[in-house]
């Protein structure tokens, strides 16, 4: 539903100082905070799970193309605000992420990005109380519709490209079916368009990959 999308825009807009949101019935906890900050940024938080509660009930999932379009406009609009925003200000320090690599013979598995800044592979923020395999799982999961079942760790680095963040690579198997969301539509594509439209942040996960490659040719 269209409230469930607002709610998860509240939830990345608030990133990494929120600990849990449900649609329209809890209120926002956070942490670290001095309790009059606390108290305050909780009020904000609880009047727009108020405000996303109250919304027509025309704007629920019924009408499939409305949300979608809504749905890819939200997402936009959290993207590109989040990215502004932590660049400029990186008041928590890099951020911590997990990405996927799946392979399908000679393609890849990555997410068509709604925000129009190209391509990602599965994944996304870790929330403070996850590890990268939990965050993977969950952001998979959310993101494609699949269900990972195993995962091997490949590499951990540093980027500063568009903010300051960790990331945790895994190569990632996982079954299901595919399906998009409000963050993009999943899709294999092969090596050569991958390599050309995937985000900044993210090529070192390529140039990894294809190291590795060539040290397996070189054996051969």
């Amino acid at each position: 539903m269209v409230r469930h999308e607002a709610a998860s825009l509240a939830r990345f807009l608030f990133l990494p100082i929120v600990d849990h949101v449900a649609c329209g019935q809890s209120i926002l906890t956070f942490r670290n905070f001095p309790n009059e900050t606390a108290q305050s940024l909780e009020g904000v938080a609880a009047r727009l799970s108020r405000k996303i509660a109250a919304w027509p009930h025309w704007l629920s999932c019924d009408n499939s193309m409305l949300s979608h379009m809504l749905s890819k406009k939200l997402f936009w609009l959290a993207s590109r605000t989040g990215l502004a925003v932590y660049s400029r200000f990186p008041v928590f320090g890099p951020l911590k992420a997990a990405v996927g690599v799946m392979r399908r013979e000679d393609t890849l598995l990555v997410i068509e990005r709604n925000d129009g800044r190209g391509l990602s592979f599965p994944g996304g923020i870790q929330l403070p109380w996850e590890k990268p395999e939990q965050a993977l799982v969950r952001e998979a999961r959310e993101e494609t519709g699949l269900e990972v079942t195993n995962l091997v760790f490949k590499l951990r680095y540093y980027s500063s490209v568009e903010v300051p963040v960790n990331l945790t690579v895994f190569e990632m198997e996982a079954e299901g079916q595919l399906r998009s969301s409000w963050e993009g539509m999943p899709c294999w594509l092969p090596l050569s368009e991958v390599r050309q439209r995937l985000i900044a942040s993210q090529r070192p996960v390529l140039e990894s990959l294809e190291r590795a490659a060539n040290r397996s040719d070189k054996r051969l």
